[in-house]
């Protein structure tokens, strides 16, 4: 009798376990995620936005290096005019050089502001061009039914047919035609 029992237990034990992996097993879903692949920097470079805020930019920083060159002519006039006379007295040569230095460090000061106003800016461009970038990829993606989209840098291989960087530059082409000729920007998700 005690064989029978344990060889029922046993049993028991035995289909429970075998049920147990066969219900987790049907919780494992039978599809695989489909996944896409784009080439951010192209798209990036060739964002008509992007182009744009690089003009910007450039207009900007040269704005800047001529104020900036324009005060390294004035000192070094400053600095030449005080090397070449030589009828200066002490203070008057004292007074020219406390000059310079004032002026060195305005320009010093103007240069830093420059550079921190420049970045500043391409760091504002760049986030409203990324968002905007963003969401077309989101768009793409949901229209392709992709679950993960990935960068092209980061991926090993991948199949030509999981790229789907021309379809997010079609997007961002007809995106921008359209701001142009409604005269609004499309509005970035948040």
């Amino acid at each position: 009798m005690k064989k029978v029992s344990l060889l029922m237990v046993s049993g028991i034990l035995i289909l429970g376990w075998a049920n147990m992996v066969y219900s987790q097993e049907s919780n494992v879903p039978t599809s695989v995620s489909k996944i896409g692949v784009i080439d951010g920097k192209r798209i990036f470079d060739e964002h008509p936005d992007a182009k744009k805020a690089k003009e910007q930019l450039i207009k900007e920083l040269k704005a800047k290096q001529k104020e900036i060159n324009a005060m390294s002519a004035e000192i070094e006039k400053l600095e030449g005019d005080i090397q070449s006379n030589l009828l200066l007295s002490d203070d008057e040569r004292a007074k020219m050089e406390t000059e310079v230095d004032k002026k060195k460090q305005l320009a010093l000061k103007y240069s830093q502001e420059a550079e921190a106003y420049l970045t500043g800016k391409e760091e504002e461009l760049t986030k409203q061009i990324t968002e905007k970038v963003y969401l077309l990829i989101k768009q793409t993606a949901q229209e392709k039914g992709l679950s993960v989209v990935l960068e092209n840098n980061y991926v090993l291989y991948a199949e030509d047919n999981l790229d789907i960087t021309e379809d997010v530059l079609a997007k961002i082409i007809a995106t921008t035609k359209k701001e142009e000729s409604t005269g609004t920007k499309i509005p970035s998700e948040k």
